[in-house]
């Protein structure tokens, strides 16, 4: 006789709905990243102005993640995501009245806040109409919105501001945003944290830390802080690695990355439902430390997309992994700040990584520095492994 008990069913209505919305709100984000940088020239803006306003989006959205984990876990999920999108599609329209670098680089950061809350509250809400059993699949295929949303984002945005200019990329952000709205009116209302009763609710600033910051999820907040160090290291100086090394086409690491991703993330998903944490981090952090160092021997473009394809085992895999750990680590009513929390390690590692290995590369060469960065894969074994003993301990 079979006692194992039948999966829950996965891919329902909701479940497609929430999968479209976060492509679209993921595409509003995205749409943008390329061709921000050719705005700002536009603009007279000058290289250090250029890196300034990249780094100002990332540490607004840092920054403002544990408001809006708190936020999203005491309050209406779906009006916070209507209230942070409708803010997006204005911040984002004002940028086509821009002009000079000061106001856009404000603008920017309104953007960075903007896309913290949304980009929070879609993960909170799509954790709970996914089945508790098919965690770690469902985050999986969750996922997979985003990945597409980056391989399209960019080619579309490119070819819009080609033919159209600048403001064509800027109004399909707003549209995409207006889309998710849409959307939303086809989901579910979700719980809300329940308010204390009995116990006087405290204030100040230690008291909002750990009520927006889910402290059960730090070490896997940890591990992707130091994975996607490595992992934006490449992503941000893979074009100039290509010209020191003299290699055709590095644009190859992108594709075969995706790829590798689309194809791993549903065996990565159900290890993640059926065995322990760390039966993914081990072998994605080892398959991240491997992609670094064949981009360290590389010599040719195919060897490069070896690495990518790596890298889509690597981060790829682990992504989806740490955040159902997140949201499987906390109460129901946490998952905001567990979305959050696991965001913050996220922006921490993709601002982090960069600037450190961008001092490296300065003195070694952007080869030397990838393998460098490995030592971040290192660490996110070492933190496992300390995760691990003091699990046993108790």
């Amino acid at each position: 006789m079979n006692n194992t008990a039948p999966k829950s069913k996965l891919l329902t209505k909701e479940f497609i709905v929430f999968f479209v919305l976060n492509f679209f709100q993921f595409s509003s984000f995205q749409v943008l990243i390329p061709v921000m940088p050719g705005y700002a020239q536009s603009l007279g803006g000058a290289s250090g102005a250029l890196g300034l306003m990249a780094v100002a989006v990332s540490l607004a959205a840092l920054v403002f993640r544990p408001v809006a984990g708190k936020l999203s876990d005491s309050m209406d999920k779906r009006l916070l995501y209507l209230i942070g999108s409708a803010a997006t599609i204005a911040v984002v329209m004002i940028h086509l009245f821009a002009d000079n670098m000061g106001t856009l680089i404000a603008l920017r950061i309104l953007h960075g806040f903007c896309y913290s809350i949304t980009g929070t509250v879609a993960m909170a809400m799509s954790s709970y109409i996914i089945p508790a059993d098919r965690l770690g699949s469902g985050m999986g295929f969750m996922g997979l919105a985003g990945i597409i949303s980056m391989g399209t984002s960019t080619t579309i945005a490119l070819k819009l501001v080609d033919i159209y200019g600048y403001s064509a990329a800027l109004y399909v952000s707003a549209f995409c945003s207006a889309v998710s709205i849409v959307l939303l009116a086809f989901t579910s209302k979700q719980p809300i944290a329940p308010k204390l009763s009995e116990k006087k609710e405290k204030f100040g600033f230690t008291a909002f830390l750990k009520s927006a910051v889910a402290m059960e999820c730090i070490i896997p907040a940890l591990i992707i802080a130091f994975l996607s160090a490595a992992y934006a290291t490449v992503n941000n100086f893979i074009s100039q690695y290509g010209i020191e090394k003299a290699l055709a086409d590095t644009g190859l690491y992108f594709t075969v990355y995706s790829i590798s991703t689309v194809i791993v993330r549903p065996f990565i998903g159900k290890i993640t439902d059926k065995y322990h944490i760390r039966a993914t981090v081990y072998p994605t952090s080892a398959a991240m430390l491997g992609s670094l160092i064949v981009l360290y021997f590389a010599k040719t473009s195919l060897v490069v997309a070896l690495a990518g394809a790596l890298c889509g085992i690597g981060f790829g895999g682990m992504l989806p992994a740490i955040q159902a750990q997140c949201i499987k680590l906390v109460a129901p009513e946490r998952r905001g700040a567990a979305s959050g929390t696991f965001y913050i390690g996220l922006d921490i590692g993709n601002a982090g990584g960069p600037a450190v290995a961008g001092v490296i590369a300065a003195s070694t060469g952007y080869a030397n520095a990838f393998l460098i960065m490995g030592i971040c894969c290192v660490v996110c074994m070492l933190l496992m492994l300390f995760s691990d003993r003091a699990e046993a301990k108790k």
